[in-house]
């Protein structure tokens, strides 16, 4: 929600504003330039207070409160839309929501093993920390202090209570009914306050099109939607479900074929030669052309429809069979395979979020604010969570509770029960095959990986020969291209980013 450099003599100094930020000596503190999001900035008790916060009903929200002793604390509020990342340098401390602002903090030296090992093998995290430990991540909740003499501690929020076993529906209950009263509370003052720039991201799936139904029936007008097409067999059937949905709902929709961006491609937002964070979008080339788009049409608020894999999901004693991590790839050298026993060590608690719906936030958030798009996820708030959780198992098995609403418009059965489910493996196929070759030969002549000891060269050689030899490569490889990618476009400071570096100005992306 905001982007600062606060040096240490600044930090119980009067703080003015000065269009766009709040400024005390050299010190600057800058908000989002969002109309969903209201800044302000108190005295209480000799403190200085920045708060930002969503405009919305259960609306996220980040504080700064600047001592007059000279310790920042930062406090998030508990949606985890736009975390702060943060780094502490010699005179002060800086953070953004864009973490590929921490670039000159980003040292190949400093990369975390724990991390590491995570984001090569999927087991992915909700945590403060981050790829480089010279970086932290202010997750939801979540309280961080700092001082001169002390530098930076983290404070978890102590873990939510949740929904333990479903309960049984009271006679004559409406689960149907009462999910629209709910997805209609964190949609309708949004529709109502943004009209004419609300977006909705369809992705032909029954998450995306519940919250597309509320937000056509909470907008006033053609609603903007915007969506991938994907090719293969399931692609064919997801563009016939989204073009029902678009015009059942009267949208007006954009669209972009993913095959024309495929993941990894040379050039794009995921290169050695642009700087970006490694843990973000797996398909950002493709959402990067479609958020644009979205923009471009009016575009400024998209609801999302992250989260309803989680309300919907089943308990573990409730499933008929264990789900289980991807298996170890036979890339990995020693110090990622010693790091694996430390993956779920320092993780956030539970919180009134989802931690899986978080951790999507996190990796996916930052793109559409770049964009010039506010996300909202409306299957994130904890009231439907909680009711998501009480529903009785057959409410929930197979997502029937969302099929039966979407039925009870008219959408036909090939909505509300596709043959296939959506999938993207058919262009991760065709994007491995194309690129696969020349970024494993890159990674022979250039990687820190390798150099770092945690990606043996021996595995990447055979990979390479098999690539240039057509074999079908495993899907986990392009987690490893991906990564290392990122980690040398952060690692190797370039042109671009000098002119985007957080701590030569309090300047601020403006679309």
């Amino acid at each position: 929600m905001l982007r600062f450099h606060i040096h240490a003599d600044d930090v119980s100094g009067s703080w003015s504003w000065t269009d766009p930020s709040w400024m005390s000596g050299s010190s600057w503190i800058t908000p989002l330039p969002f109309p969903i999001l209201t800044a302000t900035a108190t005295r209480e008790a000799g403190a200085t207070i920045v708060h930002v916060r969503e405009d919305r009903p259960g609306g996220d929200s980040t504080q700064i409160q600047l001592g007059s002793d000279g310790s920042i604390a930062l406090r998030a509020g508990t949606g985890g839309t736009a975390p702060l990342y943060l780094a502490a340098d010699g005179t002060g401390l800086v953070g953004s929501w864009d973490p590929v602002d921490l670039e000159p903090f980003a040292h190949a030296d400093a990369l975390s093993p724990m991390v590491v090992a995570r984001l090569l093998t999927r087991r992915h995290r909700y945590s403060s920390d981050t790829l480089f430990a010279t970086i932290t991540r202010l997750t939801a909740g979540t309280v961080i202090n700092w001082t001169r003499a002390a530098g930076l501690s983290v404070r978890y929020p102590y873990p939510v209570a949740h929904v333990v076993r479903p309960r049984r529906l009271r006679p004559g209950g409406d689960p149907v009914s009462h999910l629209g009263a709910l997805l209609d509370r964190p949609i309708a003052e949004t529709c109502e306050r943004h009209r004419g720039a609300v977006a909705v991201e369809v992705s032909g799936g029954l998450d995306s099109a519940n919250v597309a139904l509320t937000v056509a029936l909470r907008a006033d007008g053609r609603v903007l939607s915007g969506g991938l097409i994907v090719g293969g067999r399931t692609g064919r059937a997801r563009i016939e479900r989204r073009r029902e949905i678009v015009e059942h709902l009267g949208l007006r929709d954009v669209t972009i074929a993913a095959a024309d961006h495929l993941p990894l491609a040379p050039g794009g937002p995921r290169s050695p030669q642009r700087p970006h964070y490694a843990d973000g979008d797996v398909y950002q080339e493709a959402f990067d052309m479609l958020r644009t788009a979205m923009y471009a049409a009016g575009g400024r608020v998209v609801f999302t429809g992250f989260g309803g894999d989680e309300i919907m999901g089943l308990a573990p004693d409730e499933r008929q069979s264990d789900t289980r991590p991807p298996h170890t790839p036979s890339w990995l050298d020693s110090r990622a395979r010693d790091a694996l026993t430390d993956v779920d060590a320092a993780c956030s608690p539970v919180t009134a979020v989802a931690l899986p719906t978080l951790v999507v936030f996190a990796a996916r958030n930052p793109t559409y604010l770049r964009a010039g798009l506010w996300p909202i996820a409306p299957f994130a708030s904890p009231e439907l969570s909680r009711f998501g959780r009480s529903l009785p198992i057959e409410w929930r098995t197979g997502k029937d509770l969302l099929r039966q609403r979407l039925a009870r418009v008219g959408l036909r059965r090939t909505v509300t029960h596709p043959m296939r489910p959506e999938s993207f493996a058919a262009t991760m196929r065709v994007a491995l095959g194309r690129h696969a070759p020349a970024l494993l030969a890159d990674m022979l002549d250039d990687s820190v990986l390798i150099a770092s000891g945690f990606v043996r060269r021996a595995a990447v050689e055979t990979l390479h020969r098999q690539a240039n030899d057509g074999h079908a490569l495993p899907p986990l490889l392009y987690d490893m291209l991906a990564l290392d990618i990122g980690v040398r476009s952060m690692t190797t400071m370039s042109p671009v980013a000098a002119e985007g570096n957080l701590l030569c100005a309090p300047s601020m992306p403006n679309r």
